[in-house]
């Protein structure tokens, strides 16, 4: 990431297409906080008759990610945190 805030955009080598700009790690980050207190938000409602239910449109999604790094445009694995990191905090 030090390389895209010097250059502007990088390639990012991994399984396919991944490109990263000055704001990508900051982007991600943001993106995972949201999806993180959109699992929050769910697993807190107290709705009684119909399930709780969320969708985070987000960028870069993260969905294509894989634990050794990036791949297919996205940068963070983001499924992993929004499920674990709710857990950390709900006890």
């Amino acid at each position: 990431m030090d390389q895209a805030s010097q250059k502007g955009i990088i390639y990012i080598d991994g399984s396919g297409p991944t490109y990263a700009t000055a704001t990508t790690f900051q982007e991600s980050l943001l993106a995972a906080g949201a999806g993180i207190t959109l699992v929050d938000s769910v697993a807190a409602s107290k709705s009684s008759q119909d399930p709780p239910m969320g969708f985070a449109l987000i960028r870069p999604p993260g969905h294509h990610a894989i634990p050794k790094g990036p791949m297919g445009f996205c940068v963070l694995e983001m499924w992993p945190l929004q499920l674990v990191m709710p857990n950390v905090y709900m006890d």
